[in-house]
């Protein structure tokens, strides 16, 4: 009898290890099934809850009667730099919950910080306190200029590097998905102006392709746009200054301008051009 109740006692406990390993593998093989098929795909599964990028310090420096007439020197230290491609001059709405309290302009950027400069005080979330705006401050893009990508002459493929530094661009651009991201194309002024504004166009479709298929930018929040050889950044005299005209200008701003208007104003400054046909 006791025999008997024994190896009952030991069926049903290699029931239940094997019911738990059955259970465990089941669980496993529905979390790999449930994994996003990449690192980005994992950031983006996370990116609907992520916060905003934020003020993380500030520098109030004392003036003549105090902390509190030197506000419009204040510093605000924020969490993005040039990593994620964001460059000197951008402008950002500085927010306390829903409520805009401030605006602020970016004066200095190192690879993981930034410094911000007060554009303009709306309103002080705590009168009290001597600093503008409190440490976690929300930050949200109003004029944000990214890393300009550039091109190889005549061509609108991007290369393996920029491809690379667009990752990280990227996950700046995701963090503000109600923000628009303007995609701009341009070339140099070599060649045929409206064989360059369709090689802009190109340029800039390249980009917005490459944001959507593969890092997952929705097409809806994207608008792309080729100038041409307008707004040159550099001398055309020189190679070099021909190397930095043929580019893709990202930009976040918080309303879209009328592009088509701006692309037919590209295209009747130049005309058709004079010139040989070969693209830049």
């Amino acid at each position: 009898m006791h025999h008997r109740a024994r190896q009952q006692s030991l069926a049903g406990h290699g029931r239940r290890s094997s019911a738990c390993r059955w259970g465990a593998l089941l669980l496993g093989l529905g979390t790999l099934l449930a994994a996003p098929s990449s690192p980005l795909a994992a950031e983006g599964a996370a990116t609907a809850g992520v916060r905003l990028h934020q003020v993380i310090r500030v520098h109030l420096p004392d003036g003549p009667s105090g902390p509190q007439s030197a506000v419009h020197r204040s510093a605000f230290i924020a969490d993005f730099g040039s990593r994620e491609g964001v460059q000197v001059g951008s402008v950002f709405d500085a927010n306390a919950g829903a409520d805009l309290v401030a605006v602020l302009r970016v004066k200095q950027v190192w690879r993981d910080s930034a410094a911000l400069a007060l554009v303009t005080l709306v309103d002080k979330p705590d009168r009290a306190a001597p600093q503008p705006l409190p440490v976690g401050t929300g930050l949200r893009p109003k004029l944000v200029s990214l890393e300009s990508i550039q091109f190889a002459e005549g061509q609108p493929d991007l290369s393996l590097g920029m491809r690379d530094r667009l990752y990280d661009i990227t996950r700046f651009v995701r963090a503000y998905p109600e923000a628009p991201l303007l995609i701009e194309g341009y070339t140099d002024d070599q060649g045929n102006a409206a064989e360059n504004l369709r090689l802009s166009a190109a340029r800039a479709r390249v980009v917005l392709d490459l944001l959507h298929e593969v890092y997952r930018v929705p097409t809806g929040q994207m608008r792309a746009v080729g100038r041409g050889e307008a707004e040159p950044v550099a001398a055309n005299a020189t190679e070099a200054g021909r190397q930095l005209n043929r580019r893709v200008e990202l930009t976040l701003v918080s309303v879209l301008p009328d592009t088509q208007a701006a692309a037919s104003g590209a295209r009747g400054r130049k005309g058709q051009g004079a010139g040989g046909s070969a693209r830049r």
